[in-house]
Order: C-alpha cells, then sequence, then structure tokens
C-alpha cells in the first residue's frame, strides 16, 4: 500500500501496477508453459516475507483447433508470512558477531548507527558466501574510527545459529500443506524464488518435505546463480502483466474511439442537413425575388 500511495503522490498511480513475485511467476507459468500441466508449488522467500502457493495448471481445450488453446490456472491454495524472511538470518549473523566483537575488541555495535548499518552489511555478504562455500570471513577496516576487526564463521554454525529460523520455515511449509488439503504425492513440480531459497538449509527442507522425484525444480542455488532463470521468469511475468493491463486500456480507447467517431459522423451528417436546407431556402429566396424583378417567368 506504500509503494501505491507513493505511486499516486507522484502521479503515477493510473500507469502503475504493483505484483508480487509469486504472481509473476504463476503469469509467466501460464504464458509460456514452462512447466508441464498438473500443480505446481510456488515458495517465495524473500528479504522480509515468505509465500507459499498452490496452483494448478491446465490445458484448455474450449477452441476446436489445437493451436488456439490456451492454459487456464486455478489457485488452490495461497499463505505468507511477514516475519520469515532472509533479514532474520541477517539478524542472527548481526547479534553473534556483535556479541564477538564486544568481548574482543571491546566496541559496542548498537551505540553507533554507521557501525550497525557497515556490520549489517557484511553479514548479508556473509550469508550469500555461505551460501556455496562451506566457511566465510571478513575483515572491516577502521571499524567504529579506528579498529580493523575481523571475524569467520562456518555453515555448520550458521546453521546452528539459526535453527529456531529452519523450524519456523518448515513448520510453516507443513502448515500449507495440510490447509490446502494437499498431498505431497499430487505436487508435481516445485518453483523457489527469492535469495533466502538459496540458503543449503532451506533447500535440504525443501527436498525434505517435497521429495526429489524427477521434477521440474529450480530450488538449487548452483543452478540458480548460473543461469538466474527464476528472475527472468519473474521479469517475463510482470511484462505480460504489463502487455495484459496495455491492451486492455488500448481496447478500451479503441471503443471510446469508435464510440466518439460514431458521434462525430452524427454530427457532421446533422450538419450536412442543415447547411443543405439552408442552401435550398436560399435558392428559393433568390428565385422569388428574382421573379418578382420580372427576370424569371
Amino acid at each position: 500500500m506504500d509503494v501505491l500511495h507513493a505511486a499516486e503522490i507522484v502521479g503515477l498511480r493510473k500507469d502503475f501496477s504493483l505484483l508480487d513475485e509469486t504472481t509473476a511467476m504463476i503469469m509467466a507459468h501460464k504464458s509460456m508453459c514452462l512447466t508441464p500441466k498438473g500443480i505446481v508449488a510456488f515458495v517465495d522467500i524473500g528479504h522480509a516475507s515468505m509465500q507459499v502457493c498452490f496452483a494448478e495448471f491446465k490445458e484448455d481445450c474450449s477452441n476446436s483447433s489445437r493451436f488456439e488453446s490456451e492454459t487456464s490456472v486455478n489457485i488452490l491454495y495461497k499463505g505468507y508470512s511477514k516475519s520469515l524472511g532472509g533479514r532474520q538470518f541477517d539478524k542472527v549473523l548481526f547479534n553473534h558477531f556483535a556479541s564477538k566483537i564486544r568481548k574482543k575488541y571491546n566496541i559496542d555495535v548498537s551505540k553507533n548507527s554507521s557501525d550497525c548499518v557497515r556490520l549489517s552489511e557484511t553479514c548479508e555478504r556473509l550469508k550469500i558466501n555461505l551460501s556455496y562455500n562451506s566457511e566465510a570471513s571478513f575483515c572491516i577496516k577502521k571499524f567504529s574510527g579506528s579498529t580493523d576487526i575481523k571475524g569467520s564463521i562456518t555453515r555448520k554454525e550458521f546453521e546452528i545459529l539459526s535453527i529456531s529460523i529452519l523450524k519456523k520455515i518448515e513448520v510453516a511449509l507443513k502448515n500449507a500443506l495440510s490447509e490446502s488439503g494437499l498431498n505431497v504425492q499430487k505436487v508435481d513440480s516445485l518453483e523457489a524464488i527469492g535469495k533466502g531459497c538459496s540458503i543449503p538449509a532451506i533447500i535440504d527442507i525443501l527436498t525434505k518435505i517435497f521429495g526429489k522425484k524427477e521434477r521440474h525444480t529450480t530450488y538449487s542455488y548452483e543452478y540458480e546463480r548460473q543461469t538466474g532463470h527464476s528472475y527472468e521468469h519473474v521479469a517475463t511475468g510482470c511484462y505480460m502483466h504489463g502487455a495484459h493491463l496495455n491492451i486492455t486500456g488500448m481496447n478500451k480507447t479503441i471503443h471510446n474511439l469508435t464510440r466518439a467517431l460514431e458521434t462525430s459522423e452524427l454530427v457532421s451528417s446533422e450538419l450536412n442537413s442543415q447547411e443543405e436546407n439552408a442552401k435550398d431556402s436560399e435558392k428559393f429566396l433568390w428565385r422569388r425575388a428574382m421573379e418578382k424583378e420580372g427576370i424569371l417567368k
């Protein structure tokens, strides 16, 4: 709502549409047929929140021609959590290293806003590095004015620190399946979106819950890091949504223009009729005047 309000303030509200990544992915799958027909689980763990959606894709055979067939989408379930996201893992790392810095360097990070920002950015980079390395380290020059600080952490230590968050994510996924009334065997494929899904421990949870079947999956971080396919799919979905809005707007504009042209044709016809009547009246008056003068008999 804040984003939409900001767009309204700068005058973009009429031409602005807000689309979440899950919806964009669904639109991309519908328009590009990215997966075989069936039920697809979309799991989006972004920076601030987590979304789970189950969508069923079917072939619409209502048209007689096979070239005109379309894919229909039925949303079976959609839920979200505002407190589960990548920033929760950043916070775990921040608290861990803030405590170490206090003990080792006698620096209280919480008392300096600049120190908080620098350490937060460092922790976010550490989280990313731990996604494809078993250990990560850092060095911040002139921290808190004059001290160079160093630190390191292993992926195993990070997972132990984050155990409570990982359990919440696992419970959220199981609750989503339970609330949707779906059996795991009915889910044909899985799409994992968001940088939170790049964390190996989360990949393990997804594999544990949804299994390792022969299915179209994009929750391998190495695969995603090399291809960036999910980001392309999100962009494609936004593009298709924008195209749909443009077509809808164009159809409305064409309809209005057609009505305007029809109205203008009626007005033009009335004006032409009035002009012809005026000319006839003028000819009649001219003829009577000529007759009175004896010019016309």
